[in-house]
């Protein structure tokens, strides 16, 4: 019988990226609405916080017709973003 992974958890690839993951989803759950994210990334405009959601690519998943975003994809690409050059 092949092994099998079920419920491995976080798809984090580095320690950092994992323990900012942890840090959001206790303090905001597994997804975040556009409030919660503005928190996480210190910002109090919608529009530069959209701004950033596009320029990482990152796709919201709709809630009862509401816009989220997964804590996990949030962690990597503000974890990601610590390597950017300009």
């Amino acid at each position: 019988m092949p092994r099998v992974n079920i419920g491995t958890g976080s798809t984090a690839r580095t320690p950092g990226t994992k323990a900012l993951e942890d840090k959001i989803i206790d303090r905001f759950g597994m997804s975040l609405n556009m409030e919660m994210l503005l928190k996480v990334l210190g910002l109090r405009d919608r529009g530069q916080a959209r701004q950033w959601l596009a320029s990482e690519g990152l796709q919201a998943i709709e809630v009862n017709g509401r816009k989220r975003w997964l804590a996990m994809d949030v962690a990597r690409a503000l974890e990601n973003s610590k390597f950017r050059t300009l």
